[in-house]
């Protein structure tokens, strides 16, 4: 099996899955990020529906399902047949991809003899099959879940879910019900049947107790395949009698589901005039499909077993412990009845929908048929637009209601029987999917207009600076060679996401960054592999400690700050970067995040901005959850009024206030004196001096790299490589200044470590750009020969922003800092 799952990884990643993330993140009205798509019923649908539209990387989306977990749908619950009706051959929720088939599992369990010698499925295997395909594509499924109401709040849909730990609401832009064969309604019973004590009959849609029909009369209503199931199982649990009665006088005998399995009519059949879908589901509720041969001939040759043909039920009464069913006229003592007489479609049946239901479009609504062709039971149905919305009668309801797409067999006569079993599924989820990406986009098109005309993502750099760097310092490399770098690079780096963030004692695990750096310096993939050796057993690096609690959406702020949760930190993030993208995941939490930016020194920064670099949603997810697991606030700006637009001059004021003339800090970590000085009282006026701006960050940057060059302090250092990762960050935050007012507090808190010297002068400044620096290429190697992670993070950041700037400056410092220039 793992082989399998390998190549599934290998066929979705040649079709570019997941791509990136579009659909812009959203607030709901309880200030909690809202989901853009909620799917009721984790089952074959629901879990088919799932993965279509994260194909589409509309991720944002939730499953649920009151079953717990491997006990969704018929197939292990109250399914009485042993193996699937449809033919093995037929295709489910795989979406065209061949190692993700049914056929291919059996195969990879099983081998290839067992498929060929296979009949039809085994609903148990069918089962196995779904857990797998569930938990191999990480499908974000929440069990023992389920929706209780639905009602309208701004323009969201507001959503009741009940579960073990009790009641709430969430808020969606869309909702799909794929709930099954009686999501549109609820088992049907004769009324006579209904009439008795529930606990002396059973509908076939429920758990029967087999060991309980030992030895007892049994009689079955039915005439379909859902009859003969329950006779052969009441056989098999050893029923003393059998007797199945139908008001047919011949069995059906024909399954116009094998008629009806053709692209055209499955494709297009939700296109046809409201007539010809009316004609054509009347003759096809006709054609009622037929018991399997199979369980036809085990009840057929069982001697316990009656078929009473043509009989219909007068009544049914108590007489002590036993039932008197009465059918043409002929009474008869049994012990329990089986009832396998369908489902009755009416929406008033169905609890969730009762907020809404008096709005919904029924067919009886919408069409009036022909003299002598009318169906109660088919005009009952909802009356649903191509990509399966509710319709309203009311057109105050209707944009509510066509965020509600019923995906279950209430939809057939409109959609036809494209949701309602394995037959169909391939053409119906298509369908559902493509009309939510469509509103989707629609909804949002004036915001992707607007990121289109700020969107400046520089891809190409033919500058004079570029090619003169090319001639004169780099040599080619061999793409070959980069090419295994790349691999290697990506391959440790996934393998830090078993480590902690920190080592002890709470001091920033850089290996990730590091190793990227080293990529991205022109290390070897043997350079890189060695250091990660090193590193791990210099620093004993620890692993990721075990998850303690689930964190979910609705409680994320509860635990900031709060080391012992990495592990559960790391995990929400991560889905949450998969779940949205990496950039809309940053985009929608590092705005409340920003506040404790001084985590663990500013490397949970770090750890994003390299994150994003890479865009690799893991690693952004991974630093997310570094950075709330070790979440330092700062305090908010009062609002007094700033004083300069100058970082320089803020360091001016700090130092000439005597209050941080002898600050004592206890400590030689940087985030203690983050944390230290950031709450001084006489800190607080610093913070404001500030005017952050459209231009703060490039002259936060040039203010470090002087620090810098006049210190080459190590506390400087991480100004001026934070100033790097803020510009790495702040393209995916629709509003960075506060990020970036946050990042300067904490710097302006370090400073007093090393003293408070003045920055360089510019006369002094000048005298150190006209110096000649070594060439690239050496600084790049002194610095990946080096075995300190600040030397390489220093010069890969040292040299982004030559690169992006054209200072030389940046080059001295880097070249100082691995030893090249005294």
């Amino acid at each position: 099996m793992d082989r399998l799952a390998a190549h599934v990884r290998a066929d979705l990643e040649k079709i570019e899955y997941p791509p990136r993330a579009w659909v812009p993140p959203r607030i709901g009205p309880d200030g909690v990020p809202a989901l853009d798509v909620l799917v009721v019923g984790a089952g074959l649908s629901g879990l088919s529906i799932a993965f279509g539209l994260m194909r589409r990387r509309v991720s944002n989306i939730l499953v649920i399902d009151r079953s717990p977990a491997g006990k969704e749908g018929p197939w292990v619950t109250h399914a009485r047949m042993d193996v699937l009706r449809s033919p093995k051959t037929l295709s489910g929720p795989d979406f065209g991809i061949p190692n993700l088939t049914y056929r291919s599992w059996h195969e990879a369990r099983y081998g290839s003899l067992s498929w060929d010698r296979l009949d039809k499925i085994d609903r148990r295997d069918w089962m196995a099959y779904l857990v797998w395909y569930r938990d191999l594509l990480a499908l974000p499924v929440r069990n023992e879940t389920s929706l209780e109401g639905i009602a309208s709040q701004d323009d969201w849909l507001a959503l009741t879910l009940a579960s073990p730990e009790g009641a709430r609401t969430i808020y969606a832009r869309k909702l799909v019900l794929a709930t099954g064969i009686d999501g549109a309604g609820a088992p049907y019973a004769p009324e006579e049947i209904a009439a008795l004590p529930r606990s002396v009959w059973s509908h076939n849609a429920d758990s029967i107790d087999g060991p309980g029909l030992a030895g007892r009369r049994i009689a079955i209503l039915g005439a379909g395949a859902s009859a003969f199931d329950c006779a052969v199982h009441a056989l098999q649990h050893g029923a003393a009698q059998v007797a199945l009665y139908a008001r047919r006088t011949t069995l059906p005998h024909v399954e116009v589901l094998a008629w009806s399995n053709f692209p055209g009519f499955l494709t297009s059949f939700a296109d046809l005039p409201d007539r010809l879908r009316w004609n054509f589901m009347r003759r096809m509720r006709d054609l009622q499909p037929p018991p399997t041969q199979t369980m036809f001939d085990r009840a057929a040759l069982d001697p316990r077993f009656e078929l009473k043909l043509g009989h219909r039920l007068d009544s049914a009464r108590m007489e002590g412990d036993e039932i008197v069913l009465v059918a043409n006229g002929a009474p008869r003592r049994f012990d329990r009845i089986l009832v396998a007489t369908g489902f009755r479609t009416d929406l008033s049946l169905r609890p969730e929908l009762a907020g809404v239901r008096d709005e919904i479009c029924l067919w009886r609504d919408r069409f009036v048929p022909p003299p002598g062709e009318d169906d109660e039971e088919l005009g009952r149905h909802p009356y649903l637009g191509a990509g399966f919305q509710l319709q309203s009668k009311n057109p105050a309801a209707a944009e509510l209601l066509g965020n509600i797409h019923l995906f279950n067999a209430g939809a057939v006569p409109s959609v036809g029987p494209v949701c309602n079993g394995v037959t169909g599924l391939k053409y119906g989820t298509p369908r559902v999917v493509d009309a939510i990406t469509r509103d989707l986009f629609l909804e949002d098109a004036d915001m992707h207009y607007d990121k289109l005309l700020a969107f400046d993502d520089r891809m190409f750099d033919g500058s004079a600076d570029r090619i003169n760097g090319l001639r004169r310092e780099t040599p080619a490399a061999d793409d070959g060679d980069r090419a295994e770098a790349r691999t290697i690079a990506d391959r440790l780096i996934a393998d830090t996401r078993r480590q902690s963030a920190e080592f002890p004692v709470d001091l920033a695990n850089h290996l990730p960054m590091v190793i990227e750096a080293l990529f991205r310096l022109g290390a070897s993939p043997d350079r890189m592999a060695a250091y990660a050796a090193h590193y791990d057993k210099f620093h004993a690096v620890p692993a990721l400690r075990p998850a303690k609690k689930s964190i979910e959406r609705d409680n994320w702020r509860g635990a900031l700050g709060d080391r012992t949760r990495e592990a559960d930190y790391r995990r929400f993030f991560v889905d949450e970067a998969r779940r949205l993208g990496g950039s809309a995941a940053i985009r929608l939490y590092v705005p409340e995040l920003s506040r404790g930016v001084g985590a663990s020194a500013l490397h949970g920064l770090m750890r994003l901005a390299y994150g994003a670099l890479r865009g690799d949603e893991a690693e952004i997810g991974a630093a997310l959850g570094y950075w709330a697991t070790t979440f330092l606030p700062l305090p908010e700006p009062s609002g007094a009024a700033a004083s300069t637009d100058d970082p320089l001059e803020t360091l001016d004021h700090m130092r000439a206030d005597p209050a941080f003339a002898r600050v004592e800090i206890n400590s030689p970590m940087l985030w203690h004196w983050i944390d230290g000085v950031g709450h001084m009282p006489a800190f607080g006026a610093m913070i404001d001096r500030l005017a952050v701006g459209p231009g703060t960050l490039d002259r936060i940057a040039q203010a470090s790299l002087s620090l810098y060059a006049g210190s080459m302090s190590f506390e400087a250092l991480h100004a001026v490589t934070g100033s790097h990762w803020l510009r790495l960050v702040a393209p995916h935050m629709d509003d960075p200044t506060p990020l970036i007012r946050h990042f300067w507090q904490a710097i302006l808190s370090i400073y007093p470590k090393i003293g408070m010297p003045a920055a360089p002068d510019e006369a002094q400044l000048e005298e150190w750009r006209r110096l000649v620096p070594p060439p690239a290429a050496a600084i790049a190697a002194a610095a990946v020969a080096s075995d300190d992670e600040h030397d390489h993070s220093l010069v890969f950041s040292a040299f982004q922003e030559f690169d992006r700037t054209g200072d030389p400056l940046y080059r001295i410092v880097a070249a100082r800092r691995v030893g090249l220039i005294a």
